[in-house]
């Protein structure tokens, strides 16, 4: 999946943001690039599914190699 930004302005005017396709705390990086974008600071963040599918992924691995 290509990695995506979604923004959603709502009626008054505030502004959402949910990335897609951003493992790991990648996504974390574009906080203040939106911050900067839209002249505003984020009130809030939480954690995707994404967030952890890095580390499940890493996981898997590491247990990948030690059964090699």
């Amino acid at each position: 999946m290509t990695a995506r930004i979604l923004i959603t302005i709502a009626p008054d005017g505030t502004v959402a943001a949910k990335t897609k396709g951003m493992y790991g705390d990648r996504c974390l990086d574009y906080i203040p690039v939106l911050e900067n974008l839209l002249e505003a600071t984020a009130a809030d963040s939480s954690y995707t599914a994404d967030y952890t599918r890095a580390a499940d992924r890493a996981h898997e691995a590491a247990r990948d190699l030690e059964q090699a």
